[in-house]
């Protein structure tokens, strides 16, 4: 019997190149209804990556404050943005890698979907 092998997501994306992106996108269920926080309110793009850009991890427990400082700045533009707004690729990056420790598949999928529409799904 044959395994099947794990998705992979690769990212065509030039490190310098810019992605304009809404934050204010709702994620929703498998059945298209929003997804709610704890407060019953819809979950958006910008909830998640604040929260993930905001979280302490297992892994990071000696990142630098020059990081921390770096990723709260990020996370007050992203809270603040009433439109889309612009990042690099290399933001992005990290957003994408906070919110896939942060989250399980549903919000992760949608949310990399959002962030970086150019990237393909392989099987």
């Amino acid at each position: 019997m044959s395994k099947k092998k794990p998705r992979i997501i690769k990212t065509k994306v030039n490190k310098e190149e810019k992605m304009k992106i809404d934050f204010s996108k709702v994620l929703k269920t498998l059945d298209g209804k929003p997804i709610k926080n704890p407060e019953g309110k819809n979950l958006t793009l910008k909830d998640a990556v604040t929260n993930a850009l905001l979280s302490a991890f297992d892994d990071e427990k000696t990142l630098a404050g020059k990081d921390k400082a770096y990723r709260y700045h990020l996370s007050e533009r992203i809270y603040g943005a009433k439109e889309p707004i612009t990042l690099k690729a290399e933001k992005v990056t990290l957003i994408k890698e906070l919110v896939g420790k942060a989250y399980l598949p549903l919000v992760v999928g949608q949310a990399w979907k959002l962030l970086d529409p150019a990237e393909k799904e392989e099987d």
